[in-house]
């Protein structure tokens, strides 16, 4: 037994020389143990040693411990302990690292994810089925409302992440157009000015025997075209026909006795008009 230090190998998967087995060089052996030096009073405390290693192994696998130059009669590596371990696959873990926002109004979101080793995904919204996704993840939602997205990752070893990740977010409704301003009635354009109208008047003169037509307005130097009209058998029948004469657009005409209508159709822009008066000689 060495009175110093020794060091120390460790091997997992297999002793050395097996093409499966990982090697570590674990350095001295260092740790005090109090055990050891009870056991061997000449070794002393100081001979003890423990440590952790990381492989990518799973499942049992066995594990070799090895004193380097440890001396002895032959002055090889020594095997100093031999051990069975079972290696347990961790499972991954599932990481949503973008999202749409908590509350907004489309409904396509987006999303994107990750595992902390290389896996597979699963994805779903709300409580559909699961089914297979990659980020990112593009989906559109059919209703408004609440939702929840879930994702989980499966290694290659076929772990599951027992805990499914999860992304809640709302999409309102959009809001309603703004209501159409109220339709106005466009107001009435002004009623045309009327149209300006002749003005008649009949008197009968000189006792009642003539017929005196007085059309305005008084136009000069144009005149005013009328006719006269007696009534007859029910009738009204034209005597005649004729203009005003002079600035005043007064006519004197001689008729025998009756009733008598003057009509003074349009002209010069102004409506005509028609009177009647008596005759009595």
């Amino acid at each position: 037994m060495p009175t110093t230090s020794i060091s120390y190998h460790v091997y997992v998967g297999g002793g050395p020389g097996d093409p499966n087995a990982i090697g570590f060089n674990m350095g001295l052996a260092a740790v005090q143990r109090d055990d050891v030096a009870r056991n061997y009073p000449h070794a002393g405390p100081f001979h003890g040693f423990g440590g952790t290693v990381e492989v990518p192994l799973r499942g049992s696998q066995p594990v070799y411990v090895f004193a380097i130059n440890g001396g002895g009669p032959t002055d090889v590596n020594q095997l100093m302990g031999a051990g069975t371990v079972n290696i347990s696959n961790p499972l991954p873990e599932t990481t949503i690292t973008s999202g749409p926002p908590a509350q907004g109004t489309s409904p396509t979101v987006r999303f994107g994810f990750t595992a902390n080793e290389a896996s597979t995904f699963l994805c779903r919204i709300d409580q559909a089925a699961w089914s297979a996704c990659s980020s990112p993840y593009v989906t559109t939602v059919s209703t408004y409302g609440p939702h929840s997205f879930q994702v989980y990752a499966t290694d290659t070893e076929g772990a599951a992440d027992p805990s499914p990740a999860s992304y809640a977010f709302t999409v309102a409704a959009p809001p309603p157009p703004p209501a159409p301003p109220p339709v106005v009635d466009p107001t009435p354009p002004p009623p045309p000015p009327p149209t300006p109208t002749i003005t008649l008047e009949l008197r009968a003169v000189k006792k009642k025997s003539r017929l005196r037509v007085d059309i305005g307005p008084d136009l000069d130097p144009s005149n005013y075209r009328f006719t006269v009209q007696r009534r007859a058998d029910g009738r009204w029948r034209t005597v005649k026909r004729t203009q005003t004469l002079g600035a005043q657009d007064v006519s004197i005409i001689n008729l025998p006795s009756g009733r008598y209508r003057v009509v003074v159709p349009r002209q010069h822009d102004l409506a005509g008009t028609r009177a009647e008066a008596r005759l009595r000689r």
